[in-house]
């Protein structure tokens, strides 16, 4: 996940100003990505549902519970970073979609 999303914030243009840990910065700098930027950030919570959930799955010998609880831990710490971090909405449903896919997805990979 950290892969992906760094290479997603590496297609962004350098943010002059920013702070990490000036949190009222966070709001701003949203706005300020790309929408590649984001995706990036979907995709990689995807993948990590997705791995995640395949990797439980294996290990639990084959419990599909498994792979929806990787998918709902994954998905509460999205949504806890789109409460503390404003979000644009589109961004909000696709996380929720990418929990769904990953999580559905890594269920059909272990057999």
């Amino acid at each position: 996940m950290f892969a992906i999303q760094t290479l997603g914030h590496a297609m962004s243009p350098s943010l002059a100003g920013f702070t990490p840990s000036a949190s009222t910065q966070f709001g701003v700098t949203m706005s300020q990505l790309s929408a590649g930027t984001l995706l990036m950030v979907l995709l990689a919570w995807f993948i990590g549902i997705l791995i995640g959930g395949t990797v439980a799955m294996a290990v639990s010998g084959r419990r599909k519970w498994t792979a929806w609880t990787v998918a709902v831990i994954l998905f509460v710490l999205a949504a806890l970073t789109m409460v503390m971090i404003p979000h644009p909405v589109w961004m909000m449903a696709g996380a929720v979609m990418a929990t769904i896919a990953g999580g559905a997805m890594s269920t059909r990979l272990v057999r």
